[in-house]
């Protein structure tokens, strides 16, 4: 609506080209800025329910036996790499002594190699914290540009889960 509204405005006071080319720029920076920005949501697994399901926990993330779960809905490419990684070490505020991170991967849509890598170096950085990253139900595409990026050896394949697995159960 906003767009729609800088576009409508711009008609009115300047040149029909010029209108259309600042309607554009409006659409493009909102589109940038949702997108630089994905969502990290707090999840806990639904108990009673295997292979697990999870539902969203609240505002902070929570851990179960020091592993905290968090879903990501959005693309982890070079716009979008530092909210990420901020958001998942901010996760570990809300859980000190939890090294573990489930990364809950269904609404991730696509990976470029920036992102590839910085999957890669949270695995190592939680390695070091003694835990793991597991990513969960994650798309062929983005798993994928893991592998082909060469960053998949650094989360390691034991930390990757499909859907149906029981992976509250395993780790």
């Amino acid at each position: 609506t906003a767009v729609l509204a800088v576009t409508f405005l711009a008609t009115l006071t300047l040149q029909l080209e010029y209108a259309i080319y600042l309607g554009v720029l409006v659409s493009m920076l909102l589109y940038l800025r949702r997108t630089s920005r994905p969502g990290l949501e707090p999840v806990q697994p639904v108990p009673g329910i295997s292979p697990p399901v999870f539902a969203p926990s609240g505002e902070s993330p929570q851990s179960v036996a020091g592993l905290t779960i968090v879903r990501l809905n959005g693309s982890i490419y070079f716009g979008a790499v530092n909210h990420v990684e901020e958001s998942l070490q901010a996760a570990d505020d809300g859980c000190p002594g939890a090294p573990h991170l489930l990364l809950i991967a269904a609404g991730i849509n696509f990976i470029d190699l920036a992102g590839a890598q910085m999957l890669a170096n949270e695995a190592r950085r939680r390695q070091a914290l003694g835990g793991g990253l597991y990513l969960f139900n994650m798309k062929e595409e983005a798993l994928g540009t893991l592998r082909g990026s060469g960053q998949l050896e650094a989360i390691g394949l034991d930390n990757i889960f499909r859907l149906g697995d029981d992976v509250v159960g395993v780790l």
